[in-house]
């Protein structure tokens, strides 16, 4: 529309200077048609000369923070290029694009642009840049130039708490008690070593692991279960059941974000949490010891690289992927929407900087 009306005021110009027999408008009308013209040429060639690239396929940011996702840009032919806006596909993954958006491009540098969003919902998200569009500076003629990118994005959810109520109601049901060692832990007697790690200052001498110390010239204490904070056995479970993408994304956020309050909660009791998973494609059981609040993040990227499977544990805690919690194979706990509402937050922690 833009181009339109430039071209009647050309020609309007050109009109007028005729008809009342003014050079200097004549001249000046024809400077700007060969300056549309220019425009255009410069434009064209731009769109086939440029190059555009991602400056990262991974980037990681908390809900509620803006995703920006860089682009290096080289413009060999120094063409004068104005406003983009790039086409992109999202969705949880690479093969389960459900969402179209169209997105500004903005840039201080000529060599780089950034695309600044929202993320619609945490949990992985996989982005596709298919078509971006080029203007000249002053939005006279457009270039639309096919594209190919892929990255990724690991959406964590706000550092959040678990309302008191819905807190007190889920320990009186399943046990938990901060004060004496929890009912949920299935590890074995407190002469059962958990796991082996290096030594802190203050270990005991006596629990130090010599074979594991003379191999790797590193000192070595072995941890048992009466060390350290009371432990928790969490499993995550997905119910075979016919999954919806229009839907898909707005339970995966709530999963998430109940799974991350959840663990904030037992890591602020004084609680240590191993969770297990289940792969569904290559069928793998994966676990996860989280003993600071530091590590939720971490442990929810590393979460992020699986689909979760149905996963069978009869004597230990599980969280469903619809929200239900269960002790022994009982119902002990539904969360509500109102709860996912009521959700306290807390401070925010920094993003590892291998995922990001």
């Amino acid at each position: 529309m833009k181009k339109l009306a430039y071209i009647v005021f050309i020609l309007g110009m050109v009109y007028i200077s005729a008809m009342y027999q003014v050079p200097s408008l004549m001249a000046a009308a024809i400077g700007l048609g060969f300056l549309m013209i220019f425009l255009w040429i410069g434009g064209f060639i731009a769109g086939r000369k440029l190059v555009i690239t991602p400056a990262s396929k991974i980037c990681t940011v908390y809900q509620g923070q803006p995703l920006i996702c860089s682009f290096n840009i080289k413009n060999p032919g120094r063409f004068f290029l104005g406003p983009a806006r790039i086409r992109v596909w999202m969705g949880r993954r690479e093969k389960d694009h459900n969402i179209m958006a169209l997105f500004d491009l903005t840039s201080e540098d000529p060599q780089n642009a950034a695309l600044r969003m929202d993320p619609p919902f945490c949990g992985p998200m996989c982005f596709h840049a298919v078509e971006i569009k080029l203007w000249d500076p002053l939005k006279l003629s457009c270039v639309k130039k096919k594209i190919d990118f892929v990255w990724e994005a690991g959406i964590l959810p706000p550092v959040q708490f678990l309302p008191e109520a819905a807190a007190k109601a889920v320990a009186a049901a399943s046990g938990i008690s901060q004060a004496g060692r929890s009912p949920l832990d299935d590890a074995g007697s407190g002469n059962e070593i958990r796991q082996i790690r290096e030594y802190r200052d203050g270990d005991l001498l006596r629990h130090i692991h010599w074979n594991q110390t003379a191999r790797t010239d590193l000192l070595w204490v072995k941890e048992y279960e009466e060390d350290g904070f009371p432990a928790i056995r969490l499993f995550l479970d997905r119910p075979l059941s016919p999954r919806s993408k229009q839907d898909d994304g707005q339970q995966a956020d709530a999963f998430y974000r109940i799974l991350s309050a959840f663990l904030y909660s037992l890591l602020e009791a004084k609680f240590s949490v191993t969770v297990f998973w289940k792969d569904m494609h290559n069928k793998n059981t994966f676990s996860f010891l989280a003993e600071r609040k530091e590590q939720v993040p971490v442990f929810l990227l590393k979460l992020y690289a699986s689909d979760l499977d149905c996963i069978q544990c009869p004597n230990a805690l599980r969280l469903t992927w619809d929200l239900k919690l269960y002790h022994r194979d009982q119902l002990i706990h539904e969360f509500s929407p109102d709860e996912l509402k009521a959700l306290q937050g807390g401070d925010v922690f920094h993003v590892p900087k291998s995922a990001s």
